[in-house]
């Protein structure tokens, strides 16, 4: 039986690459407006602000899970199809045995 391999290299690695980096961070963007918009809207002295503010996170699925699911397709994506992932199983042992020869 073969193993099935996924090598990315060239154009479609800095590609899925750059995908994953945007994600993550827009992910990681949409979880900080959340925590600032949830702050304000408990710390303010207006009721019709806060209403607001609530309804405006009602808003953020439709930004957070989209990416969130970039971020993690392109990370599995990037695990399964780069040296570093795993689909390289024992490839760190090898090379830590050979320097130490």
């Amino acid at each position: 039986m073969t193993a099935l391999t996924l090598r990315l290299r060239g154009r479609v690695h800095k590609t899925v690459l750059c995908a994953h980096i945007l994600a993550a961070a827009g992910w990681f963007g949409v979880a900080a407006t959340v925590a600032f918009i949830a702050l304000t809207a408990a710390v303010t002295p207006d009721a019709a602000f806060a209403r607001a503010l609530h309804r405006t996170m009602e808003t953020v699925p439709w930004f957070s899970v989209p990416l969130g699911l970039v971020a993690v397709a392109t990370g599995v994506l990037l695990g399964l199809g780069t040296r570093w992932g795993s689909s390289n199983t024992g490839g760190s042992s090898r090379r830590s045995s050979s320097r130490s020869s």
